[in-house]
């Protein structure tokens, strides 16, 4: 059970003991949406708010294409930001990625004759020509014809530049998806970051589709979720959750939101199997309220879904999504309707632990929040830094401005 937008993944996870969770995963979901961002806000002219958000897609890339394009995208805003460094690194990279983007050589070129390399410019302008017709590049490359080289940088930084150079302070693949990329990269053993990250930039060596982008993360952490499932390690299967829930996190009505409620859901059946009964009782709250929220909101909204739209991609099929949304919520009523009527009958409560009783009257008080924000499990962990290193820097994510 889940809300959709019509371009998930839903996995079926089958827990030992005949249960199962569905979890709805969008790969493409955060790369499309900041890539949106980007285009509204270089539309605008804010084209430092335009980097920060294409910086943000470029974090959760999904495929080489779509980097190659975000790349070539970035790099206009560079040049527009007069970044021309910057922008001929984006443009050299996008190239890597699509040799046919004559988009990106273009740019390329134009960052070369700012940099005072105009050999190189009209190799780069060649190459768009030769891929595209184009009258205006054409023009410019005549105009370039017989200049000769000026060079404003040492040739060592066009030749040997560093690919993330070019992302900005705080909206950058180095702080939101470093450490995440040292556990994989060393046989997921957490290791301090600088000393790998100097490795990983020297000059000549560094090899970009090494790098896994967030989303490209969260698969990875998926798959050992199910795989430790499968061998009933629930508490491990939590605690690779729990990091995916940072690259899950939403801005929903200007609030920082917890990660989609079926991870929640499946997390609360981590939590339970292992025996953390007041974290799976948590987690099993918050994906209710965060159903009802989302659902409420939905309702509230339903002549004017352009804020949905644009967070969950769809255009033109509001019914169609509301009647979805309705139809779940309804469902999940339901159930917990029956799970009321079956308690009913039962004896009184048995329950000692204090936390637990304490969570309940709260929840059947007066509060009506999620506690996401106070939810901080394993804090114990060796992975709690790891999960900090990624929420210090996603929390600026959601709220992108100039």
């Amino acid at each position: 059970m889940a809300f959709m937008s019509g371009n998930e993944t839903i996995h079926k996870i089958d827990i030992p003991g005949n249960f199962y969770v569905y979890v709805p995963i969008e790969e493409k979901k955060y790369g499309n949406l900041f890539s949106t961002r980007g285009k509204i806000l270089f539309s605008q002219q804010d084209f430092t708010g335009a980097l920060n958000a294409y910086s943000m897609a470029i974090v959760y890339s999904y495929d080489e294409q779509f980097l190659a394009r975000i790349l070539s995208n970035r790099a206009l805003v560079h040049l527009k930001l007069n970044n021309h460094h910057f922008c001929y690194i984006d443009a050299s990279e996008a190239i890597k990625l699509d040799p046919n983007n004559s988009k990106a050589y273009y740019r390329q070129g134009k960052a070369l004759i700012h940099l005072g390399y105009f050999s190189r410019a009209r190799d780069a302008y060649k190459k768009c020509l030769d891929l595209a017709i184009n009258v205006q590049v054409a023009k410019e490359l005549a105009a370039i014809e017989n200049k000769v080289n000026d060079p404003q940088l040492p040739i060592a930084e066009i030749d040997y530049y560093r690919p993330m150079e070019a992302d900005p302070e705080l909206f950058n693949r180095t702080l939101f998806t470093r450490d995440l990329n040292f556990f994989f990269l060393n046989n997921e053993q957490l290791v301090e970051g600088d000393s790998e990250l100097v490795k990983l930039h020297q000059y000549g060596k560094f090899d970009m589709k090494k790098w896994k982008s967030a989303a490209k993360l969260e698969e990875i952490l998926f798959t050992r979720v199910r795989e430790e499932i499968q061998k009933k390690n629930y508490e491990k299967a939590s605690i690779y959750l729990w990091l995916i829930e940072s690259l899950e996190c939403d801005a929903f009505e200007g609030q920082m939101k917890g990660p989609h409620p079926g991870f929640a859901q499946l997390n609360a059946v981590c939590c339970y199997l292992s025996g953390n009964l007041l974290m799976a009782l948590d987690y099993a709250i918050y994906s209710y309220t965060r159903f009802t929220e989302i659902f409420n909101y939905a309702m509230s909204q339903k002549q004017n879904f352009f804020n949905w739209k644009i967070y969950n991609r769809i255009t033109g099929k509001e019914m169609k999504v509301y009647s979805k949304m309705y139809q779940e919520v309804d469902v999940f009523a339901k159930l917990f309707e029956n799970l009321e009527k079956q308690m009913a009958n039962k004896e009184n409560d048995i329950c000692n632990d204090q936390k637990i009783i304490l969570l309940l009257n709260i929840y059947t008080g007066e509060r009506t929040t999620t506690r996401y924000e106070e939810m901080h499990y394993y804090q114990d962990s060796p992975f709690a830094n790891l999960r900090e290193s990624i929420n210090q820097y996603g929390r600026n994510a959601w709220f992108i401005t100039s």
